[in-house]
């Protein structure tokens, strides 16, 4: 989970760097202005080609590299290593859809013992990977933080054409534009990021292997939903409570706030491990 987090704290510190410093310039750019403008950027001052695709009021950006992704390097002993396992809760499984006017979450979530041990070495994102990730984000930030209309949301696609793998990442718009308002933490819980692999990524230099869809605001919310129960049970300075259905009740309650979405009847909780059932109205939560 380190790799995850690392990833998610460059890409914030990046878009919080270049929303300070962009500069208004009237009139605004129109989107395809913005296209055009992004396009001459990467491949004028970075020397890169990347692939834009609308697909109603998604923007997805594919950027493609030869270079790895992925570095291995030697890492200092975990101060952790041959201390008392802790026990703690774990999120064993977690999906999440919505359909039917309701959010439909999945989850398998248990105490378990964790043992902590150092092999004297770790994986991380590579030099070269972080560089262009700010290229891209960087150019963005120029072509279309003051594009009128922009996009609703935007996918950033980042593969690795050599290894076959990939990283992914969804932003609302909004959340973009406005993230000095909010705290890094915060932000870090609304980047919906996914990192996959597969063999026809290789060699795959305009994305076609990708399946292109639109993004709408219910299913953006169903993966930032999981985005912030795994950020719970993984990354926070506090540690969730022992009944999940509390824990998750009071991220659903903060999700809904955050983006005043009320467009739903329901949320139906599964727990795979108990078997059960729990249906949340949606009175219950606004």
């Amino acid at each position: 989970m380190k790799l995850n987090r690392s990833c998610y704290l460059l890409f914030v510190i990046c878009l919080i760097s270049l929303t300070g410093c962009s500069k208004k310039s009237p009139p605004p750019p129109t989107s395809s202005e913005a296209h055009q403008k992004l396009i001459k950027i990467c491949k004028e001052e970075f020397k890169e080609n990347i692939t834009l695709k609308d697909v109603g009021k998604t923007l997805w950006i594919y950027f493609p590299m030869k270079e790895n992704m992925f570095e291995i390097k030697a890492s200092r002993p975990s101060e952790e290593e041959n201390k008392d396992p802790k026990t703690k809760q774990v999120v064993r499984f977690i999906d999440g859809s919505f359909k039917d006017e309701s959010f439909h979450i999945k989850y398998d979530i248990i105490s378990n013992k964790i043992y902590s041990k150092s092999y004297g070495y770790a994986s991380s994102y590579s030099e070269i990977y972080q560089r262009k990730q700010r290229q891209i984000f960087d150019a963005f930030s120029r072509a279309y933080l003051e594009a009128n209309p922009g996009p609703e949301f935007i996918v950033f696609v980042i593969a690795d054409i050599t290894n076959g793998v990939e990283s992914e990442n969804i932003l609302y718009f909004k959340d973009l534009k406005e993230s000095l308002t909010v705290s890094p933490e915060e932000y870090l819980k609304r980047v919906v990021s996914d990192l996959r692999g597969s063999l026809d990524i290789i060699n795959d230099t305009t994305g076609t292997h990708l399946k292109y869809l639109e993004i709408t605001m219910p299913n953006f919310l169903a993966k930032q939903i999981i985005n912030r129960i795994n950020f719970k049970y993984q990354r926070s300075s506090f540690p969730p409570e022992n009944d999940p259905v509390t824990e998750i009740k009071s991220i659903l309650s903060e999700t809904f706030q955050a983006y005043e979405f009320r467009d739903y009847q329901s949320v139906e909780l599964e727990d795979l491990d108990k078997l059960k059932t729990t249906t949340i109205l949606r009175t219950e939560l606004n």
